[in-house]
């Protein structure tokens, strides 16, 4: 999806009769400088399609990488009940409440979220198993719930906020770059005494937000499989499916992807669904700092957990949505078990 600028260089014959002259020689030789300069300026802009490349280009939020990680954290991405509660009057914001079962809102909801059904941005079908759609079917489901450019959107849902993780990492696929988790999800926001309702899911106008899709953050088992000694893996799935032990429902073979680190999704949070604190993140992901990193797990949904951390914490990610369900069903790539 990427289509990235290029610099054609056309190899320049000496031996031709044109080549001989001088005249020719100097023009070619400033040309030359020239093109050095250029290459040397060009290393941190957009390209024409505004997405991103790695030579410390600016990435979704507007920072800047250097080795492979921003030059700050993204703390924006992450909200508290307490700071919204009371406040959205004078500062519009749009809830998701996201789930795959539009029950799940009918019980209870922040008043005013607009429900989003997660199977409209990580599908199941043959051979896949919670995978991300294309491009337009993505904003058509964010479109359907009325997102606009310049919104300010707060995610929470169920399964422990994953769901709400999933709905981060394909906006953050899509380019979008004014999103947020809410810490802690509904029961935070209800705690702070924040207002909830039961009524039925309604139409909105139909939003028109566009995409600058940053494919880089999106990766393939062909893309894992050449990037082995190049990027950190971690696994985000518990200790007994990472060893084999347990290999989960639909593993056909049990284990891990060689060279991968092993950080269940689940450390991530405290006890009441909230993230731990910032220092002790860091302190868990510190073998990421600087370095390109992929996470996965069994189908790309606790691995956005992983993804959303890392974010936060300013690391450059990329999410393999197919995860260790694709992998080890792909025979022609090597299973590691045990730790």
């Amino acid at each position: 999806m990427t289509c990235n600028n290029k610099l054609w260089f056309y190899s320049l014959n000496p031996k031709t009769e044109d080549m001989q002259n001088a005249h020719w020689n100097k023009k070619i030789a400033v040309i030359f400088v020239f093109s050095l300069f250029w290459i040397g300026n060009a290393g941190g802009q957009n390209n024409a399609s505004g997405q991103n490349n790695a030579s410390g280009q600016n990435n979704a939020s507007g920072q800047n990488r250097a080795s492979g990680q921003n030059s700050e954290n993204n703390l924006h991405f992450l909200v508290q009940a307490e700071d919204l509660v009371g406040q959205t009057e004078n500062n519009p914001v749009v809830f998701l409440h996201v789930s795959a079962d539009v029950n799940n809102y009918l019980e209870n909801h922040i008043e005013g979220a607009r429900f989003l059904d997660l199977n409209r941005i990580a599908y199941n079908g043959k051979d896949v198993m919670r995978d991300l759609p294309i491009v337009d079917s993505l904003l058509v489901a964010f479109h359907s719930v009325g997102i606009n450019d310049g919104d300010r959107v707060i995610l929470y849902g169920d399964s422990n906020g994953m769901s709400a993780t999933r709905a981060f990492f394909a906006l953050d696929y899509l380019g979008f770059t004014s999103m947020a988790l809410l810490d802690g999800g509904l029961a935070s926001w209800t705690t702070a005494g924040g207002a909830v309702a039961k009524e039925a899911p309604t139409e909105y106008p139909k939003g028109s937000f566009h995409a600058a899709s940053q494919s880089e953050k999106f990766v393939t088992a062909e893309e894992v499989s050449r990037r082995l000694s190049s990027s950190l893996l971690i696994d985000a799935r518990s200790e007994a499916e990472f060893t084999g032990e347990t290999p989960g429902n639909t593993i056909l073979r049990g284990g891990h992807i060689p060279g991968a680190l092993s950080i269940d999704s689940a450390r991530n949070l405290q006890a009441n669904g909230k993230l731990l604190p910032i220092d002790q993140l860091e302190a868990m992901y510190a073998d990421a700092a600087g370095e390109h990193t992929i996470v996965y797990c069994r189908t790309g949904m606790k691995a956005s957990n992983s993804y959303f951390v890392a974010r936060l914490l300013g690391i450059d990610v990329s999410l393999y949505d197919g995860s260790f369900f694709d992998w080890s069903n792909l025979t022609e790539f090597p299973v590691q078990k045990g730790k």
